[in-house]
């Protein structure tokens, strides 16, 4: 075999050009709307290559193909590149009191299962004075002191009462702690609902549309199946591909379950929720969590309360530039039956609640209030 070695020069300037024209292309020919929502889209293309000149980083040049692709006020858009490295903030589990006026940090609550949720871990009420010795003052970013301290040990100074402590704690990743703070949420709205009801309905949350979300649906969905109706919360749900699977959960009919040898009941065709149910719904629907609600009032499965969803629902795959950037093109449009394009057109709630802001994470919100207010008299009567 020959072995030899090749050199070349890559002009970063052309190589921008080239992959600017591809993504132009790429949704000229399989955008799904061929209007492009109205716009001249030859003409965006004009308007924003000469800026392409004056890029000189990666950064830059994506800003410039986001500008372009704004320009059609679709979702599901996008370009980036997967370059790796970036820094991680440690995360202790904490809340802070922000009312505390002197000087460190005072610790409001304690987050579930967190590294400070520990026998000989930080308190409420606890007062952080120093972090590895590094002591806290009114100019000092708490949160700095914990950059890339993930999963290393690290020493927290405070103040309990009129005596000062040590603690060791090792700190965990950000979406470790998004995780617990959202079984925190789903426990405390399950409480709620259990309280209210006197053990009545039953409450699930489906945090995303995904298979795993599918599976634990359907596992809930059995272990309640004796109360009298269901809140069915789908609120802040980023979307994913299950929404055929739970409609036809929720409007199919019984015959059987199956089950393997030392294996698990299969819940795929064991009941028919044929209970009232009530879906909540808010702005931070999207995509296949939207157009599961529109399925949902089509189909007459319940009343959906809450404020409108999003509006962002196109189907979409993914690709990548000459450049190794990757680039999103929506290719598939999603209609209601009437014919109305979702894109750009929320699902609207029967019943209109809005959250006030301070109501965030709180499991007494208005929303599920009114959920829990309609089934109630539901089954009632």
């Amino acid at each position: 075999p020959l072995s030899f070695r090749v050199g070349f020069i890559l002009d970063k300037r052309s190589e921008r050009k080239a992959a600017f024209l591809q993504a132009w292309w790429v949704l000229q020919d399989g955008f799904y709307d061929p209007h492009f929502h109205g716009i001249d889209w030859k003409g965006a293309y004009e308007k924003y290559l000469p800026y392409l000149d004056i890029v000189r980083n990666t950064e830059d040049f994506h800003t410039i193909v986001r500008m372009m692709i704004g320009e059609l006020n679709a979702s599901h858009l996008g370009i980036w590149k997967d370059e790796g490295g970036g820094e991680i903030t440690g995360c202790l589990g904490i809340v802070p009191d922000y009312s505390y006026p002197g000087e460190g940090l005072r610790v409001k609550r304690i987050i579930k299962d967190s590294p400070s949720d520990m026998e000989k871990g930080i308190k409420p009420g606890d007062v952080i004075l120093a972090v590895n010795g590094k002591r806290l003052t009114g100019e000092t970013n708490f949160y700095s002191l914990l950059r890339m301290k993930r999963g290393k040990k690290i020493r927290i100074t405070v103040k309990r009462g009129r005596k000062k402590e040590d603690i060791d704690i090792e700190p965990v990743s950000p979406w470790k702690i998004r995780n617990l703070i959202y079984k925190e949420w789903v426990s405390s709205n399950r409480k709620t609902v259990e309280e209210k009801s006197r053990g009545r309905l039953a409450y699930i949350h489906i945090r995303a549309m995904g298979s795993e979300d599918l599976k634990r649906f359907k596992k809930e969905l059995y272990e309640f199946r004796d109360r009298k109706g269901l809140v069915l919360d789908i609120r802040y749900n980023g979307g994913g591909s299950i929404h055929d699977e739970l409609l036809n959960i929720l409007k199919r009919t019984v015959y059987a379950y199956s089950i393997e040898r030392d294996g698990e009941k299969e819940y795929n065709s064991l009941f028919r929720w044929n209970k009232p149910i009530v879906l909540l719904i808010n702005g931070y629907c999207y995509s296949d969590a939207e157009i599961f609600p529109a399925g949902f009032k089509e189909l007459k499965l319940g009343t959906v309360v809450g404020t409108p969803t999003f509006g962002a629902v196109i189907g979409t795959n993914n690709l990548e530039l000459v450049d190794g950037s990757t680039f999103r093109c929506p290719n598939e449009g999603w209609y209601r039956i009437e014919g109305v394009n979702m894109e750009n057109n929320p699902v609207h709630p029967d019943i209109y609640v809005e959250n006030p802001p301070e109501y965030d994470n709180r499991s007494d919100d208005p929303q599920l209030l009114k959920a829990i207010e309609i089934l109630l008299k539901q089954i009632e009567k």
